[in-house]
């Protein structure tokens, strides 16, 4: 081989190393690369020297012997060549037409390596041994592959197979612009489906298919290839990297599973994609915003719906929602097909369908009610006010009209209200959802309140049709008067109801010397009432002027001195623990109450030019002549009525329940008041001794306890000589107590824990059977079952009634009756957690003062007498109840 004039031939270095030769101390030396460097400065030549010497050689291009010796001698010397020599050697050879092929001399980057035989002319590789040489090959860039622009010139005339696998064995060396290039050129031939079909048609990969029996079917494009290849062989890996569908694409197969297309094609597409759905189309599906493909068939024949287009239970179709065909309802869940509508949709199918009839109407809330869970808050507050409760036209009868549940009820117990409201019913399960949306089960105070204010008139005229319709129309003012604090936040309601003529007024007219009264509807301001004022009725307190004066002799009796005894003894009691912001006048003016006894008492009323005298028993004046003030009382002043007059002038205001604790106070004993916990230590410490027999008091204890017993037998003990007695005392029997037996009719309307109720209207119109009462009756019930046992009395001898007048209780045939009117305004609100002392202790005198009315009907100081002893008798019983009762909460 040639080398450079300056370098040894390689023969005469390798005789030279064979050589050795003793130096001057006799030792033997060879002649290695390192002592000829040493002795003579001679260097080994650097392979790159020598390319750069030989590559000027003129055989290098002419002679392939020679040049395959180079090729050789480079490729003996690869290992030792360094990165920087590689491309020094790269850049020398580059142009040099010195690669022996089997069509000549050619530069490296127009020669192949000998394995290619995709075209016959190619110029490959040509040496004795092809392998030792391959690593100058490709470091001289002999190409392992065909360009692609001279595949494409001669694909004519190519077999694609052969192609094929040229392409797939040769994939690790082929780049990726070139994969790139490939991916777009249309060099793959469809398959022909049917004799019918034009010449070779080429498309590129990813607009064909594999060839499998299920594509064909569909008619998709697939790709021709020999029956020998698979998806698995390297074939057809390479082509599934260039894009050929080993499966259809979403969209495809979505539009196969919809109409227009073939039936028979739509149900194996929709299979197809359902099977295949976790495997092929998940990640495509998920991501894609919305499928607007509708491709789900449903349970009407030839309709069909998207994803988000129809649902899975079948009960939502009578809202007319689509529904999913029942043989998919377990498989369609993965492609987002609902159970359900959602609470949006649901709310505005009813809003732009509502039910047609009454029979639809049943199937939709009932269907309802299994979904109104969903419902929001602020959906609520739309069906509230939403008309879509189909109501029977009142005129018409084959119209419906659409009422909102705010109008609709459950239950109107008055037929003659079903011309003002609707009254509905569905059934149990569809009734839910409409109490729900606000259907309310019965009309409330506010309902009645806003038919007076809108529809009075027309109200009044029908009640005048039927019997006892005043009353009727009474019973709905009583409902509104019940309940009025729920009204209390409907202030421009009420304004309206001060305006309206609601209120029956009643003129009382005289025709052939008869009270006849006229009754007819007028507004607050024009109407006087004896009552509170809270639609601004005129109050005849305010309007009455009032003018009394004392009537016989005035004088100092036994009673009078006894009752100044004990007002003047008991004053502190009256300011204990009462608001000091509400004394009108204080404990020294009460000491100084003169009390006298007088015939009678007449009372002026002046009302405009109208004038009524009343004899009366009690009042409290003012006399300047001989003392500032003075209460006349008469021999049938009762223990109640006196508290009313002194209530009213020590308190700037005063309820029902002031004038009953003045009358406790009046009337009880101080011992019995002691264990109430009033202080009274100091009023007793001052009291002088009174002597009493313990054998007279034994005796009045038994007569008071045989007297109880007697009630639960219904007998008469000492019937006659108390009738006498009260009778000598009695000299007004017109007289109304606040215990006087009334002077109407009680119906007995029920029974509740072995104690009657009774009620002034009949059991359809009974107020105390009324929904709004039930809590507070059956509080009311169990305190007196409780007092019953404290005073040993059967349930049999207690009853309860309602009356709107001022009648507390009474006895009859020693038979109780307590009016839970009172109860109900004056305790319940206390009581609602527990009954309060306050509360029991009220209705344990009352129950005292009821059993003494045995002994003595008028409230005289007698009937005091046995009332107190009853107290004191019964006092340790109820304690011991009271005990229990705070134990037990």
């Amino acid at each position: 081989m040639d080398v450079p004039d300056n370098v040894f031939p390689y023969t005469i270095i390798k005789k030279l190393k064979d050589q050795k030769l003793k130096d001057h101390k006799l030792k033997i030396q060879e002649f290695s690369d390192q002592n000829l460097k040493k002795w003579f400065e001679w260097t080994e030549l650097p392979l790159v020297n020598w390319a750069r010497f030989v590559v000027t050689k003129p055989d290098l291009e002419n002679n392939p012997e020679f040049s395959e010796k180079v090729h050789e001698i480079l490729a003996r010397n690869f290992k030792k060549m360094s990165r920087n020599d590689k491309i020094i050697i790269t850049r020398l050879f580059e142009y040099k037409e010195c690669i022996p092929t089997a069509c000549g001399m050619k530069i490296p980057g127009k020669a192949y390596f000998e394995n290619i035989k995709l075209f016959p002319d190619l110029p490959t590789i040509k040496f004795q041994n092809p392998s030792f040489v391959k690593n100058v090959m490709e470091l001289l860039g002999v190409r392992k592959v065909v360009e692609l622009e001279l595949i494409f010139e001669n694909q004519r005339n190519l077999d694609h197979m052969q192609l094929l696998k040229y392409f797939a064995s040769n994939s690790s060396d082929l780049k990726a612009d070139e994969i790139e290039i490939l991916k777009e050129k249309p060099i793959w031939p469809k398959k022909s489906l049917t004799d019918n079909e034009p010449g070779e048609i080429r498309l590129v990969a990813r607009d064909l298919h594999t060839p499998t029996p299920l594509h064909c079917e569909f008619g998709l494009p697939v790709i021709s290839w020999n029956k020998g290849l698979s998806n698995g062989s390297e074939e057809g890996k390479f082509l599934i990297k260039l894009g050929l569908r080993e499966y259809l694409t979403l969209e495809k197969i979505l539009e196969l599973a919809a109409p227009p297309t073939d039936l028979k094609i739509r149900e194996k597409a929709l299979k197809y994609f359902i099977d295949n759905f976790d495997k092929n189309y998940f990640n495509s599906y998920r991501s894609s915003p919305v499928v607007n493909i509708a491709f789900l068939p449903c349970s009407e024949p030839d309709v069909y719906a998207k994803p988000s287009e129809c649902f899975i239970n079948p009960e939502c179709e009578i809202m007319n929602f689509k529904v999913i065909h029942q043989d998919l309802k377990f498989k369609v869940g993965k492609l987002g097909v609902c159970q359900d509508p959602n609470h949006e949709e649901l709310l505005i199918r009813l809003k732009e369908n509502p039910p047609k009839d009454k029979i639809d109407a049943e199937k939709i809330f009932e269907y309802l009610t299994s979904q109104q869970g969903k419902f929001t808050d602020h959906d609520w507050d739309i069906l509230v006010d939403l008309e879509f409760i189909p109501v029977q036209n009142k005129i018409g009868p084959n119209i419906i009209n659409y009422a909102n549940p705010n109008n609709c009820f459950f239950n109107i117990q008055e037929e003659i209200l079903n011309d003002f409201f609707n009254c509905i019913d569905f059934g149990n399960k569809a009734n839910k959802f409409l109490k729900s949306c606000g259907v309310k089960d019965e009309l409330t105070p506010i309902n009645f309140a806003e038919l007076l204010v809108r529809s009075s008139d027309k109200l009044w005229k029908l009640v005048q049709t039927i019997d006892n319709g005043v009353d009727k129309y009474m019973y709905f003012l009583r409902k509104i008067a019940l309940d009025f604090k729920i009204l209390a936040d409907k202030s421009s309601l009420i304004e309206e109801m001060k305006k309206a003529p609601i209120l029956i007024a009643i003129k009382k007219k005289y025709q052939d010397e008869e009270e006849i009264n006229d009754s007819d509807l007028a507004s607050a301001k024009d109407i006087f009432i004896n009552d509170d004022m809270k639609l601004g009725c005129k109050s005849l307190k305010g309007s009455v002027k009032e003018s009394s004066a004392p009537k016989g002799t005035t004088r100092e009796t036994e009673n009078s001195r006894q009752l100044q005894e004990k007002i003047t003894e008991r004053a502190s009691l009256f300011y204990y623990e009462y608001p000091k912001d509400n004394i009108k006048k204080d404990e020294n003016w009460l000491k100084k109450l003169k009390v006298r006894e007088v015939d009678h008492i007449e009372t002026k009323y002046t009302l405009g030019g109208n004038i009524k005298i009343k004899k009366n028993d009690t009042i409290i004046l003012e006399n300047n002549r001989m003392n500032p003030w003075i209460l006349y009382i008469t021999s049938n002043s009762s223990s109640l009525d006196i508290s009313k007059h002194i209530a009213k002038n020590i308190y700037k205001v005063y309820k029902w329940k002031d004038i009953f604790c003045i009358n406790t106070l009046l009337i009880t004993p101080l011992s019995v008041l002691k264990k109430m916990g009033y202080p009274v230590s100091r009023i007793l410490q001052q009291q002088k001794y009174q002597p009493s027999t313990a054998e007279i008091h034994k005796n009045l204890q038994d007569n008071l306890q045989k007297f109880v017993k007697s009630c639960n037998l219904n007998e008469n003990i000492n019937s006659d000589d108390s009738d006498n007695d009260s009778n000598q005392n009695d000299k007004s029997t017109n007289i109304k107590h606040h215990c006087a037996m009334p002077d109407y009719l009680l119906h007995c309307v029920g029974i509740m824990q072995k104690i009657k109720l009774h009620d002034t209207k009949d059991i359809q119109q009974s107020v105390i059977l009324s929904q709004p009462y039930n809590a507070s009756l059956s509080r009311f019930v169990s305190m007196l079952k409780e007092l019953a046992d404290v005073f040993e009395l059967e349930l049999n001898t207690i009853n309860i009634f309602y009356s709107d007048d001022n009648t507390i209780a009474f006895n009859y045939d020693k038979t109780f009756f307590f009016n839970f009117k009172f109860y109900h305004e004056l305790h319940d609100d206390e009581c609602k957690i527990k009954p309060t002392i306050n509360a029991m202790s009220y209705w344990y005198m009352t129950f005292c003062h009821e059993l003494a009315h045995n002994f003595v009907k008028p409230h005289n100081y007698e009937h005091e007498h046995y009332f107190s002893s009853f107290a004191e008798l019964y006092m340790s019983n109820f304690l011991a109840m009271v005990n229990r009762n705070m134990d037990a909460y």
